[in-house]
C-alpha cells in the first residue's frame, strides 16, 4: 500500500490540472493540436511514474527561513508580470533577473552583470524573429529592438 506523502498529494494535484487542460484538447485548432497534446501525455506518464515509485518518507522538516524565501521569491515574481505589461518585456525581464541573483546571492560581479541582460536579448530575438510571439512592449514606455 501506498503512503499518501505531501509529494504523492502534489502529482495528484498534478496530475487533475493535466486532465483539467487535456479536456480543452478539442478546443485547439487540429493542426495546432499534436504538440500540447505530446506535452500533456509526457507529462501525466512521468507523474504517474513518480506516483508509484517507491521513495522513502523521511524528508527534513521545513524551515521556517526557506518557506519565506519562497514567499519572497513568488512575490518577485507577481511583481515581474505586473511590470511586465508597464514597463515591456525587456526592461522587466532584465529588472526580475537581476534582483532574482541579488536575492539569490550570485558572487560572481562579473556573471552578475551580463547573465540577466545576455538571456534577456537572446530571448527577446528568439521569440519574436525565430517564433514570431508578440512580447508585450509596455504601456508606460517600452524598449523596442
Amino acid at each position: 500500500m501506498l503512503k499518501l506523502s505531501g509529494n504523492r498529494i502534489y502529482l495528484l494535484v498534478t496530475m487533475a490540472v493535466l486532465l483539467a487542460f487535456a479536456t480543452k484538447i478539442p478546443t485547439i485548432p487540429t493542426e495546432a493540436r499534436s504538440y500540447p497534446l505530446v506535452l500533456l501525455i509526457g507529462a501525466f506518464i512521468f507523474s504517474l511514474i513518480l506516483f508509484f515509485k517507491d521513495t522513502p518518507i523521511e524528508q527534513d522538516p521545513l524551515q521556517i527561513h526557506i518557506v519565506w524565501k519562497i514567499i519572497i521569491f513568488l512575490a518577485m515574481v507577481v511583481i515581474y508580470l505586473f511590470l511586465m505589461t508597464k514597463v515591456g518585456y525587456i526592461i522587466a525581464t532584465a529588472m526580475f533577473l537581476y534582483a532574482s541573483l541579488l536575492f539569490l546571492r550570485l558572487e560572481n560581479k562579473i556573471l552578475l552583470i551580463t547573465f540577466p541582460l545576455v538571456l534577456t536579448l537572446v530571448l527577446y530575438f528568439l521569440f519574436t524573429r525565430l517564433l514570431s510571439v508578440i512580447l508585450p512592449e509596455g504601456a508606460w514606455f517600452g524598449l523596442y529592438l
